[in-house]
């Protein structure tokens, strides 16, 4: 019985071995001929001086990206993408990428740009592989969002308790106090709201009397 036992147990280690090494292989079955960068330095291996399809960082902000998809010399382009690295597990079946499924994407025709803000908690992956061509295919390329970040804030400096009345249509001064990790003359006042209303004016100022320049 013992010999019988460790029979069948080294068998089911075998088997084990065996799916572990196949199977993953098969998911992404592709060897992808180039990257993002190279296709942008005009450096695609074979095509070295020709413009071959690629995606640029035109700006980060928090949640989000805005990117540039750019067409290539000839043919078309669809650049698949995802957010924060969820991969799909169902859908339409890929026609290149081995075991995998079509994501979201963007097509672009020849030698044309398309502009598109794509949404994500961390980061945005950008990939290359359907279109009229495969010889500048690249495998998923990351693009870093800006992460919210917590700020003090001052309503009404110099009073206490700094209460508002979010009813009241006055001017609320508030300050935006600069710390250890942040630096509050670095904000553009345009873009910033309290509880929906834009501000009206700004200065720089050292409201809390700590030495630094916060933003009133």
């Amino acid at each position: 019985m013992k010999k019988t036992s460790k029979r069948y147990l080294v068998l089911l280690v075998a088997i084990c071995l065996i799916v572990f090494l196949i199977i993953p292989a098969a998911v992404f079955a592709y060897d992808f001929p180039s990257t993002n960068q190279l296709n942008k330095d005009k450096l695609t291996p074979g095509y070295e001086g020709k413009l071959t399809p690629y995606v640029e960082l035109v700006e980060a902000g928090v949640g989000y990206v805005n990117l540039n998809f750019v067409g290539g010399y000839v043919g078309g382009a669809f650049f698949e993408y995802r957010a924060d690295g969820v991969a799909l597990t169902s859908g339409t079946a890929h026609p290149v990428v081995s075991g995998d499924f079509i994501y979201p994407g963007v097509w672009v025709v020849a030698n044309t740009i398309v502009n598109e803000t794509l949404t994500a908690n961390e980061y945005v992956e950008i990939r290359l592989c359907l279109g009229g061509e495969r010889d500048w295919d690249f495998d998923w390329t990351r693009f870093d969002v800006l992460l919210p970040i917590d700020v003090s804030i001052d309503i009404k400096p110099g009073s206490y308790p700094n209460s508002i009345n979010l009813k009241s249509k006055g001017v609320v001064p508030v300050a935006v106090l600069t710390t250890e990790t942040f630096d509050s003359s670095t904000i553009d006042p345009t873009t910033v709201e309290f509880a929906g209303a834009a501000p009206v004016k700004w200065h720089l100022e050292d409201i809390d009397k700590d030495g630094d320049i916060d933003m009133l």
